[in-house]
């Protein structure tokens, strides 16, 4: 307000928050803010999709990725057990879930600090670690698909891209499978909006993004055959997206607390990374710092086997 004089600037910068945060201005710090841009390389190439952030979509979605990873692990991954608690007990780390208990030497975390807050650690949790997982309320989005038989927009010479300042809908990408197997829309409705939004059944919802649509791209808009959304604020197991959001003098008092050990608890996840921080590179980053940690304790403890 008293640096940003011009009313359009203000709006771009305004847009450009709720798109790479999911957030409003007010809703994070100007040190996270600043921090978020430098680990992922500025503010054009976190908004860009031509060599950008935005720039590649992974074939099949993002699922085969964690299929693939998990096919490799000598266990398999244990689903629909909900962790409770990730304890001391004697020279083990105990992870209660669902009533079945995993032991280790060692643990990692890697969820949202608003998610890990709960679950319980015991006495280890630092009080600069309860607070930094207070201070990081996840983003809001609804993502929306709409399908459609052709991509007129591209027969119209148009990207399918889009950023609106218009309600309900900020910004819409071109969804098509490379090989027009499928034609379709991605439409982000984000922040402040979504929580709004998320309140509307269903119909209302496909009504309102149709019609906002039909108002970015033409009539043909008005003809989707079929519409499904995702609200990530009420998925339990994410609490939101995309990413944690340092609030106001979070990351300047307790930011460190994020990558500090809980006893042989290691902390990882994408809100850990220093570069690419938000995104997947960033939870590869996070994840082999951590296991890089512990590793060195093994070795420490002269463990037999690594």
């Amino acid at each position: 307000d008293e640096h940003v004089r011009g009313d359009r600037v203000r709006s771009v910068l305004e847009i450009a928050t709720q798109m790479v945060f999911a957030g409003e201005p007010r809703d994070l710090s100007l040190l996270f803010f600043l921090f978020y841009l430098r680990s992922g390389g500025g503010f054009i190439r976190l908004t860009s999709v031509g060599g950008g952030a935005q720039g590649i979509r992974l074939r099949g979605g993002a699922q085969p990725l964690s299929q693939g990873l998990a096919a490799r692990l000598a266990e398999p991954v244990v689903l629909g057990c909900p962790v409770k608690a990730v304890l001391h007990e004697g020279d083990e780390v105990v992870v209660h879930a669902e009533g079945r208990r995993f032991t280790a030497k060692h643990a990692i975390m890697a969820v949202p600090p608003a998610l890990a807050a709960g679950i319980d650690l015991g006495p280890v949790r630092s009080e600069a670690r309860r607070k930094a997982e207070a201070g990081m309320p996840m983003g809001s989005v609804i993502k929306c698909n709409v399908a459609y038989r052709r991509p007129f927009w591209r027969e119209a010479g148009l990207s399918g891209e889009s950023i609106s300042d218009g309600e309900p809908i900020r910004a819409t990408f071109d969804g098509c499978a490379p090989d027009l197997s499928y034609c379709g829309l991605v439409v982000f409705v984000i922040a402040d909006t979504a929580k709004a939004f998320g309140t509307l059944g269903p119909e209302e919802r496909k009504l309102a993004v149709v019609e906002h649509l039909v108002r970015l791209f033409g009539p043909d808009a008005a003809e989707p055959v079929g519409y499904v959304d995702q609200d990530w604020s009420r998925e339990p197991w994410s609490g939101g997206c995309y990413v944690g959001l340092a609030k106001p003098g979070v990351l300047a008092e307790v930011g460190t607390a994020l990558r500090e050990p809980a006893g042989r608890i290691r902390f990882a996840g994408t809100e850990t990374a220093q570069r690419w921080c938000g995104y997947f590179d960033g939870a590869i980053e996070a994840g082999e710092r951590a296991a890089g940690e512990v590793l060195a304790a093994l070795r420490d403890q002269g463990a037999d086997r690594v």
